[in-house]
């Protein structure tokens, strides 16, 4: 024990340790200041508090993940990936996405119906066991134009395309999802 000990001793004193100072510093403030994380051996979840605005009793806010899941083939550019989906829903506005063994990196869109969708991306990183992400959903006063422009094709992808390997309750959710959405719209016009 006590060499293993002056052997890192001797290796701190050759002047190594400046160096892993200046590789921590680099590697800890490139994290965005939106983003907290814990500590760990690699990024095993995604975690944080959902909040839409002040009154969220309009619509249950919930979260599309989407996994990049990394395949075998390799190419030029590196490992070709397999993109999953899944719905993650809040539990009193707290959240927990797992990143499995496969999984590279996931993009999470944060939804509720009458307020602007947040999209953030979290790649596996060596050295942070979690990242924390707290999100505020805000109004939006031209929800019903972007509904129809971009969150209704992008959703409908994840029913239409099996390539996605959505769960059905999933899928199920989100159609019944973009329905009531419509009917509020269509009661409001």
């Amino acid at each position: 024990m006590g060499i293993k000990v002056q052997q890192a001793a001797g290796w701190l004193r050759k002047g190594s340790f400046p160096l892993i100072l200046l590789f921590a510093m680099a590697f800890w403030s490139g994290c965005s200041k939106h983003v907290d994380y814990r500590l760990g051996v690699v990024t095993r979840f995604v975690s944080g508090r959902l909040t839409a605005g002040v009154n969220s009793t309009e619509s249950q806010p919930f979260i599309v993940v989407r996994k990049y899941n990394r395949t075998l083939i390799e190419n030029d550019d590196g490992f070709l990936y397999r993109v999953s989906a899944e719905i993650a829903y809040p539990d009193n506005g707290e959240y927990s996405v797992k990143m499995d063994w496969g999984v590279d990196q996931v993009e999470l869109m944060f939804l509720s119906r009458n307020y602007i969708p947040v999209i953030h991306h979290f790649k596996r990183t060596l050295g942070v066991g979690e990242y924390i992400y707290h999100v505020k959903l805000q109004k939006d006063s031209t929800w019903q134009n972007n509904y129809y422009l971009l969150i209704k094709p992008v959703l409908s992808e994840y029913i239409l395309e099996q390539r996605f390997n959505m769960r059905q309750s999933d899928q199920l959710f989100l159609g019944q999802w973009m329905d009531r959405a419509e009917d509020a719209i269509a009661v409001k016009k």
